[in-house]
């Protein structure tokens, strides 16, 4: 038998307290998601006579369901194996909405929206990682600390305007921290895993302005030999500051000598 005082509650085999004077939990695992593919898993694997093989593999950080296509050859023919389905997923994470690209000094709408699939309310705290590649406005006033009860969503948002091109990463938090308030009349808890979940995805960012480009060619002929071939590259007085870049490619091609007797 087990004595509980009125300001602890039961939930399966843990035993939480929000409101005891002194409760420290402990530090939470933070692990940042940035691996976000569309497409996974193109191998090549040899089974060998037993057509079975074991394969460790790393699941992407999207949440979704990812699905199977899997077919098979050898001496005997084609096979395709029927479609398997594996769902990536845990109960309290965000998500970041936004776009592909944009140009230098346009801004734009950064949301995040953190759901909670747990059973119980929390106390979310929603951080935008600061940094000197864009600045962040805040649009959604007191709420990027507020409650968040089971099966619910919240979303919330920043004007973002970049001022460095190039790839540029942006990292949201989202947190469940302990709180004395309640929410809905119910007692806000902290979950023992997951309780913090970091996200980070890439804009790239273009310059304004114009492409322009030069390109410059060079028939080489090595001989077996290092060659060395230099050039300067004269760029126009108007060319907007960080957008200038060089990009060499190398193609060989076998060339043949012939000649004709007469």
């Amino acid at each position: 038998v087990i004595s509980l005082p009125r300001r602890y509650h039961w939930e399966g085999a843990t035993l939480r307290t929000s409101r005891f004077r002194g409760f420290t939990p402990p530090p939470p695992v933070q692990t940042a998601r940035t691996f976000f593919p569309e497409t996974w898993i193109w191998d090549l694997v040899e089974v060998g006579s037993s057509g079975t093989k074991d394969v460790s593999l790393t699941v992407p950080d999207t949440i979704t369901t990812w699905e199977t296509e899997t077919f098979c050859l050898s001496s005997e023919g084609f096979g395709l194996a029927p479609r398997q389905k594996l769902t990536v997923f845990q109960p309290f994470f965000l998500e970041l909405t936004l776009p592909y690209s944009i140009i230098r000094g346009e801004n734009f709408e950064l949301k995040a929206t953190v759901f909670n699939y747990l059973t119980s309310c929390i106390m979310m705290k929603v951080i935008a990682a600061p940094s000197s590649d864009y600045t962040l406005t805040p649009l959604s006033g007191d709420q990027y600390t507020s409650c968040l009860c089971g099966n619910e969503r919240k979303t919330l948002s920043w004007t973002m305007t970049p001022t460095a091109l190039g790839v540029v990463n942006v990292t949201v938090s989202a947190e469940a921290v302990p709180s004395h308030a309640s929410c809905d009349n119910e007692v806000v808890s902290v979950p023992d895993r997951g309780r913090i979940d970091t996200v980070t995805r890439s804009l790239r960012v273009k310059a304004e302005g114009a492409d322009i480009i030069y390109t410059e060619n060079w028939l080489l002929c090595p001989k077996g030999e290092t060659l060395t071939e230099e050039t300067e590259m004269e760029l126009p007085e108007n060319v907007i500051d960080g957008s200038a870049r060089a990009l060499v490619s190398v193609l060989g091609k076998l060339m043949l000598h012939l000649s004709t007797e007469s």
